[in-house]
């Protein structure tokens, strides 16, 4: 079981579509947040603008996943938010806005409910031990936050998508 935290406007939509790539969700979420943009005055860098052209070069990548439930939710240390903001609604607003992208993905974030996707996936590499270093961290006092950030379970599916057939839940946040 994996679990995939975002933003959507509608919920059933992930029983429709699945959860997209990045490449598939790309235009779909250019013109949400170009019409969320109305009014809104560009200025100076997106912050991240070295980091998004890195990523220009990735054919594509994702959906991406926790294994550890709550590290999709409370995403501590390093971690990154994805049901406060996804990294591309932020990158997206970057390249419209600027420095002035917050404007942008606070419009997002009041247009949009935070969610928990959780769905299947076959093994393809330590999980299974990991998930066991997990439990013994647990065993050893550690909470889960504690234990899930040590061990670091994650899934990137590499560019393809969920299919709606492996989606167990969806939970509003």
């Amino acid at each position: 079981m994996w679990f995939h935290g975002t933003r959507v406007r509608d919920i059933n939509s992930f029983y429709e579509c699945g959860i997209l790539t990045k490449k598939e969700i790309y235009p779909k979420l250019y013109l949400l947040l170009k019409s969320l943009s109305d009014g809104l005055e560009t200025s100076g860098n997106y912050i991240n603008d070295s980091s998004v052209s890195a990523k220009f070069n990735i054919n594509d990548e994702g959906p991406f996943a926790f294994m550890i439930r709550c590290l999709a939710i409370e995403a501590p240390n390093s971690y990154h938010n994805y049901t406060k903001a996804p990294e591309l609604v932020e990158d997206i607003a970057g390249s419209l806005l600027g420095e002035n992208y917050h404007q942008l993905v606070s419009r997002f974030q009041e247009s949009t409910i935070p969610c928990l996707v959780s769905f299947t996936a076959k093994p393809i590499g330590s999980e299974l031990s990991r998930t066991l270093f997990f439990l013994k961290l647990i065993q050893d006092g550690k909470s889960e936050i504690e234990a899930g950030s040590i061990v670091n379970i994650f899934l990137d599916s590499c560019g393809k998508s969920i299919t709606v057939d492996r989606i167990v839940n969806i939970e509003k946040l």
